[in-house]
């Protein structure tokens, strides 16, 4: 069994509960209420900016050009959507912190990249690509008709074939990398997959909830 295969069956029930979710359901149905979609994309370009640096620590760690490449690439690729997430969804003007939930998950995949190996790094970074390639492909073969839905440009971004392909090459390079790893460190990445993949579920409830911090500074 491949280290994807293996991890993906450890997550089963966790990726039950995140398609019954709540957000996700009424996103698809698309009567979510547009505040809880504005709060969800707020915090998720605030995510993103960290995101591309836990990718740029990936870089540095690549012990193959090609890797080099593939993180490189990602972290341009996610600071642009940050931008745009930024431009177009939130007020310039106004700070926005990060829920407790963005905090948490953000300090994971960091301390991740500036203390944990490759490998654990690649297995923590590896569910925002790949949870959210399988959300976006369930909604858009549920959604109808995309075009006429409120929320149809997230959900297609997201079932994309460019987008699917770059999910397939992160789960190949985290299936090389266990290949190469005793079962020691392949325990260590999938722990480090099923903790984010856990942050991934507690990211869609935050924003349905809108978990702030409960004592304001």
């Amino acid at each position: 069994m491949t280290f994807c295969d293996e991890a993906w069956e450890r997550i089963s029930t966790l990726r039950e509960r995140i398609a019954t979710h709540p957000f996700l359901v009424q996103l698809q149905e698309g009567t979510l209420e547009r505040d809880r979609f504005l709060e969800y994309l707020t915090q998720d370009a605030l995510y993103l900016g960290q995101f591309a640096r836990a990718l740029a620590f990936a870089a540095a760690k690549a012990p193959t050009d090609d890797e080099v490449v593939f993180w490189s690439q990602g972290a341009r690729q996610a600071i642009a959507v940050e931008r745009v997430l930024h431009e177009r969804w939130t007020d310039s003007d106004r700070t926005v912190p990060m829920s407790a939930t963005c905090q948490a998950y953000t300090d994971f995949i960091l301390a991740t990249a500036a203390t944990g190996s490759y490998a654990t790094l690649v297995a923590a970074l590896l569910p925002c690509h790949w949870v959210y390639q399988d959300v976006g492909a369930r909604l858009c073969g549920a959604v109808e008709n995309i075009d006429d839905h409120p929320y149809g440009d997230w959900i297609a971004a997201y079932a994309d074939p460019e987008f699917a392909a770059v999910v397939d090459q992160a789960r190949q390079i985290a299936n090389t990398t266990a290949e190469s790893e005793g079962a020691a460190v392949r325990e260590q990445m999938l722990s480090a997959f099923v903790q984010a993949s856990r942050y991934e579920w507690m990211f869609w409830d935050a924003a349905l909830h809108d978990s702030r911090w409960p004592i304001p500074t």
